[in-house]
């Protein structure tokens, strides 16, 4: 593009007019290409503009990634909303007299409960499977307006919910939502923050999706009559309607932009997001990751101008909008986009063989639940009435508040480990067999702030540091499918696994959490301060045994 040109520009800029271009190298093609600055009324003569790739936390950054991360608060306040809220919903005997609309209490079989708390995974399956297709054609930050729709619609079903029946739908559809969300705040947020802030934005999805558990554990502590209990339940309607008055004045992902060949937006978001920068290189590393030949891109993609302009051959190009071109036909001729369907990704058949990335994000995703931390999410409240007596729900019901706080201190920290969360679950176990419920709260509350330390945060942030663009919505709607898979199957099989196993229950999710650890050493590639084409020309190919080095920025497990 032309640098912008002020009154007070120096004399050799204002010779060379819209012509003349300052240079910079891309990291990754170590090409020259134009310098774009972030900037309008400056003299841009100089190098004072630092790159854009390490820049810090902006405002408008930090807003649009908290914005987006409602939605991560519904989801948590829908994972816990029902953990201790059960007495007040339930009536398991039939007892609550008919008569009402509303009637105080819906009547719940034991499976009915059951099937109310694992449908929402269900759900959750269902939309991440969807989120892909849908981010990929509607955009990131749309998608996740258009989604308060299924979390409003949700709400209202669970609020005015007179039947089991009603209730379990109002369940799944927010489930849909719950799904859509996990998968599209997370490809957002990676795609808008700087590289050298991923970790630290990539950390708040977690961060609200606990926010939102604490909140809905503690709302249960007060709202416990009725119609209170309507009220607690359709609160994520509530948080949706924010959302959806503010996230549409945030700009739209810059590589989806790219990916849909939006250039001319695409180039005004990203100058949007890393204003006082110079965003040459990132704009450069993110048309390196779509999935066009990588050496057709330095010359194809024409930095958008007011003007248009002829190539030797004669053929006119407008440049105000810009397009993929193919190089060899001197830029005329439009290429055909090669789009990476989730299918040739998992056979190694796009132009980077992404096959040990994905198998490592999806693996990730799987051992995150299979470490049973739903089983805490979901069921802490009936460990610790086993524990305290059930004469005392009201320490109960504090120590599962307790449990969900100690993993804010963790998220915000964010670095280590699967190892600790061995070491809790057997401690767990060892408390258990003996009877010191004191051990059991204590491990209980490590597990959970070792959870969040380590595997809850860094697989929802990890996958868009490691998937490039144009492969990045099949593998993140697949991962979280999985996640959510896996989260209905640990939800729904716990309270089997509390009669069977009994104190030896958290042996078997110690098991989980050690293959975890294995698997994390030898195959989870190091992303710190790195491009996402680094990573994948890294780390190309099938599955391999990753080599360790003492990266500074590595992620850490």
């Amino acid at each position: 593009m032309v640098a912008p040109q002020s009154s007070t520009s120096s004399t050799s800029s204002a010779k060379t007019s819209g012509s003349a271009r300052s240079t910079s190298k891309s990291k990754c093609t170590d090409k020259t290409l134009p310098r774009v600055f972030a900037v309008a009324l400056h003299d841009v003569d100089n190098n004072k503009y630092q790159d854009s790739r390490n820049a810090g936390i902006s405002w408008y950054v930090f807003f649009s990634v908290l914005l987006a991360s409602l939605s991560a608060v519904n989801i948590g306040w829908t994972c816990g909303v029902l953990n201790i809220g059960k007495s007040s919903i339930c009536d398991f005997e039939g007892t609550d007299a008919g008569g009402s609309d509303f009637p105080e209490r819906i009547l719940f079989t034991t499976n009915t409960w059951m099937l109310a708390i694992g449908v929402m995974a269900v759900g959750g399956f269902l939309g991440a499977l969807l989120s892909g297709w849908i981010s990929d054609n509607m955009g990131r930050r749309n998608t996740l307006v258009i989604n308060n729709c299924l979390f409003m619609a949700g709400s209202v079903l669970l609020g005015t919910a007179t039947t089991s029946v009603h209730f379990i739908l109002g369940r799944f559809v927010s489930g849909v939502g719950c799904g859509i969300a996990s998968a599209v705040v997370c490809m957002y947020v990676g795609e808008i923050a700087p590289i050298r802030r991923r970790g630290f934005f990539g950390a708040f999805f977690q961060l609200a999706v606990v926010l939102g558990i604490m909140g809905a554990q503690v709302a249960s502590m007060f709202l416990t009559g009725h119609p209170e209990w309507r009220i607690l339940v359709a609160i994520p309607g509530a948080i949706s309607l924010i959302q959806v008055m503010f996230l549409p004045f945030r700009v739209e992902s810059p590589v989806y932009l790219i990916k849909t060949h939006q250039v001319n937006e695409a180039r005004h978001a990203l100058l949007k997001l890393r204003r006082g920068y110079d965003v040459s290189a990132e704009w450069q590393d993110c048309i390196d990751a779509l999935d066009e030949a990588r050496e057709t891109i330095p010359t194809a993609i024409r930095q958008p101008t007011k003007n248009s302009s002829k190539h030797a051959d004669g053929c006119e190009v407008n440049e105000s909008e810009a397009t993929i071109k193919d190089a060899h036909t001197g830029g005329c001729k439009d290429t055909q986009v090669h789009k990476a369907s989730l299918w040739r990704t998992v056979r190694g058949m796009t132009k980077d063989d992404l096959r040990h990335l994905f198998i490592a994000c999806v693996s990730l995703m799987a051992l995150q639940q299979l470490s049973g931390i739903n089983g805490i999410i979901f069921y802490s409240n009936s460990i610790f009435l086993g524990l305290f007596d059930n004469a005392q729900p009201i320490i109960a019901r504090w120590a599962c508040v307790g449990v969900t706080a100690s993993a804010v201190p963790a998220v915000l920290l964010c670095m280590v480990c699967f190892t600790g969360m061995v070491v809790a679950s057997v401690l767990i176990f060892v408390g258990m067999f003996f009877g010191k419920g004191l051990i059991v709260v204590v491990m209980l509350y490590i597990y959970y702030f070792l959870f969040n330390l380590g595997v809850g945060t860094i697989p929802w942030l990890y996958l868009a540091e490691l998937v490039p663009g144009y492969a990045l919505g099949g593998v993140m709607a697949m991962a979280c499918a999985v996640n959510w898979l896996f989260s209905f199957a640990v939800g729904f099989v716990f309270p089997m696994v509390q009669w069977y196993l009994a104190q030896y229950q958290f042996l078997l999710f110690a098991g989980f959490s050690l293959i975890g650890v294995v698997f994390v050493m030898l195959f989870a590639p190091e992303s710190g301060n790195k491009s996402v084409m680094e990573v994948v020309a890294k780390h190309r190919g099938p599955m391999h045994i990753v080599t360790r080095r003492r990266d500074s920025g590595a992620r850490m497990f």
